[in-house]
């Protein structure tokens, strides 16, 4: 890899599967912003499709038990916000402790 290629470097983790649909998180450094691009990308019916992306750093995609809603985890400092594609976004931790 040459140095002018870092920026297109990713890392990806987090991968959760359900029956023909997988959930990938990606994550990328931003040079010109100095900050981490967290990305959660989704496979259906054969195509990838990114469906979010942003520096809030977007991690441990989970599917619903008994649907396939999507749940996963939004950081925006220090706050932490459990958010499903379909409903209204919790909560989850707004304090120094523990995070």
């Amino acid at each position: 890899m040459k140095p002018e290629n870092l920026n297109s470097f990713n890392t990806l983790s987090n991968l959760v599967a359900k029956d023909s649909n997988l959930i990938v998180q990606s994550t990328r450094m931003d040079f010109e912003t100095n900050t981490y691009i967290s990305e959660l990308w989704r496979m259906s019916k054969g195509n990838w499709r990114k469906f979010k992306s942003g520096n809030n750093n977007f991690s441990n995609p989970k599917f619903a038990k008994k649907t396939n809603d999507i749940f996963y985890v939004k950081q925006i400092g220090l706050l932490r916000i459990r958010v499903s594609l379909k409903k209204h976004p919790q909560l989850l931790k707004y304090s120094q402790e523990g995070l």
